[in-house]
């Protein structure tokens, strides 16, 4: 389906380097094509004793999505052609942001068609690319950190202060669970950091909806946990390195669509312990 792109930008992030398409830069955005939705599908199993089937499985499938862009500098095609062949190399996991009426988000892509089309050297030099997404969800632009504190006031406006007096605004505390309002498509993964900073911690754990990640173990000081439960990529890591000490009744879980709370909490010198989670919401396009 053609899609109306003069509210659209993309950009295309491959290793350090990355390109923008659209109508502010000399690549100009012709067709985009895979942005809004992605295949679905639904397998039926028949029952030889029954009418009708029922649902055995159903998934939403790898999305594609095509792009075809051309270069408007006629003057100087020949120098962008031989950066896009440098640029767009394959075997690399690429980044391709969308940004759509103030709406911005990102998937990753494997590059699986690159085409230069230009009928002769004094013509506009036309670049089509298909992108292939195993996970084909979108992500908000950037991820959404919570740090797991509150703010504290100390007093309420109007005050009055004396002359060259310090004032204390308020302080922080450390709060053991948040609120995730989960407004995207469909349920995700969360990351929770936890470092040891007052003391050592004993046994530290984070929990949702009755489901929990525990490790069976002791941070010192300067010590690092991470609990990732992203699909794909569910993990337990202490200091960078992988740890498989956790308690066997423990669930990678997800976050469901809707409020949801999320707590880090540890068996012995949780107050001595800094936490913060990292989440990104995920839709079905743009």
């Amino acid at each position: 389906m053609f899609m109306d792109n003069r509210n659209m930008e993309l950009t295309i992030q491959i290793g350090q380097r990355e390109i923008t398409v659209g109508k502010e830069s000399v690549y100009k955005l012709l067709f985009v094509e895979g942005i809004e939705a992605s295949d679905y599908s639904v397998v039926l199993s028949e029952n030889a004793q029954l009418d009708g089937a029922f649902v055995a499985n159903k998934k939403v499938l790898p999305r594609t999505i095509d792009i075809s862009f051309d270069i408007s500098d006629l003057d100087n095609t020949e120098a962008y052609r031989q950066l896009l062949i440098s640029f767009l190399t394959p075997k690399k996991t690429g980044i391709l942001t969308v940004s759509r009426n103030h709406v911005k988000r990102r998937i990753e892509f494997e590059l699986q068609d690159v085409e230069f089309k230009q009928p002769h050297l004094y013509h506009i030099l036309q670049v089509n690319l298909s992108l292939i997404c195993a996970d084909p969800y979108f992500r908000d632009g950037s991820d959404q950190i919570r740090e797991m504190m509150e703010k504290i006031p100390l007093f309420t406006f109007p005050f009055n202060s004396l002359q060259n007096v310090g004032v204390m605004m308020g302080f922080q505390r450390r709060i053991d669970t948040i609120t995730i309002e989960n407004s995207g498509d469909t349920s995700i993964g969360i990351i929770a950091e936890m470092i040891a900073e007052g003391g050592s911690v004993t046994n530290p754990q984070v929990i949702c909806n009755q489901k929990f990640v525990k490790v069976i173990d002791v941070m010192n000081v300067n010590d690092e946990i991470v609990i990732n439960t992203n699909q794909g990529n569910k993990t337990i890591t202490k200091n960078g390195k992988s740890s498989f000490k956790f308690d066997r009744r423990s669930i990678f879980f997800s976050i469901p669509v809707g409020t949801s709370n999320v707590t880090i909490i540890a068996d012995l010198n949780q107050d001595n312990m800094r936490s913060r989670l990292i989440y990104s919401l995920k839709y079905l396009g743009v």
